[in-house]
């Protein structure tokens, strides 16, 4: 049966093409700087930034231990939209804290 978990607002232009779902959460990609950690059982979620010069360029995966996030770096030019994948990210969910993104 479906039923809403959660919404979110997308300043970044970003939708769920940017999303994976598994082990009861789901991961989004809000916009290239932010993503949300959604668990899924009650809409609670949890905000990630991603560190200075970096962006977000897909969400990988989320477990009750680990959420991971490829990266990517804008290219040198500086007019360019383009991002460069370099590499992944891990946070501990035990780093994220309490949830801060109530459900919706």
């Amino acid at each position: 049966m479906r039923r809403r978990v959660t919404a979110y607002d997308k300043p970044g232009g970003l939708d769920a093409s940017r999303m994976i779902a598994s082990n009861g959460y789901a991961l989004i990609l809000t916009n290239t700087k932010s993503a949300i950690l959604v668990r899924l059982s009650d809409g609670a979620g949890w905000s990630i930034d991603a560190e200075p010069k970096t962006t977000f360029t897909k969400a990988m995966w989320a477990d009750d231990q680990d959420v991971w996030l490829a990266t990517g770096v804008q290219p040198y030019l500086p007019r360019s939209e383009q991002v460069w994948e370099d590499g992944i990210v891990r946070f501990s969910r035990a780093s994220l804290g309490s949830p801060n993104v109530a459900p919706r």
